[in-house]
């Protein structure tokens, strides 16, 4: 094959592949949150029981904040850290016009603590702010079990796991 022909493979190639589309849903924009919207609730979602967390690393929360944000929560891990428990989430807020507001990674959030998705904080009481209080039990220095429970009229939808 000679330097023109290597060119014309590149280049049809490239034109191929910019092609092709994945079938699966992204949620990669507010818009794409918006319509799994009829799906969230302020049901509890169970985190985690004795033996390990019900959630799976790179699990998908969606949600709807008590501002009326949407975003999405990304599940990364649970630690017991003496009982208390620490939630590891990423959390992607978004404006009403469609540009992020909040994007953190890594953010925790300590057992019993409250957390504003609209401002990517938490806080040891629920105030007027708060979209969910990651509810813990704990004996003997072990977590037993957690949950996220909407507060504030916030919605949430377990989107994957």
């Amino acid at each position: 094959m000679n330097f023109k022909g290597i060119v014309l493979f590149l280049l049809v190639g490239t034109l191929i592949t910019a092609g092709c589309k994945k079938s699966s849903l992204k949620l990669d924009s507010r818009a794409s949150i918006i319509a799994q919207e009829s799906k969230m609730t302020t049901a509890t979602i169970p985190t985690f029981k004795i033996g390990g967390a019900l959630l799976k690393a790179g699990a998908i929360i969606l949600y709807k904040t008590n501002l009326g944000n949407y975003g999405k929560l990304k599940f990364v891990k649970i630690e017991s850290a003496g009982g208390n428990g620490l939630l590891t989430i990423d959390i992607l807020t978004y404006k009403t016009n469609g540009s992020i507001l909040i994007d953190k990674k890594g953010f925790t959030v300590v057992g019993n603590y409250y957390c504003d998705l609209d401002k990517g904080t938490t806080m040891m009481t629920n105030n007027a702010g708060a979209d969910f209080n990651w509810s813990t039990t704990s004996g003997m220095s072990s977590l037993l079990d957690a949950s996220i429970i909407s507060i504030n009229t916030a919605k949430f939808f377990l989107y994957s796991n």
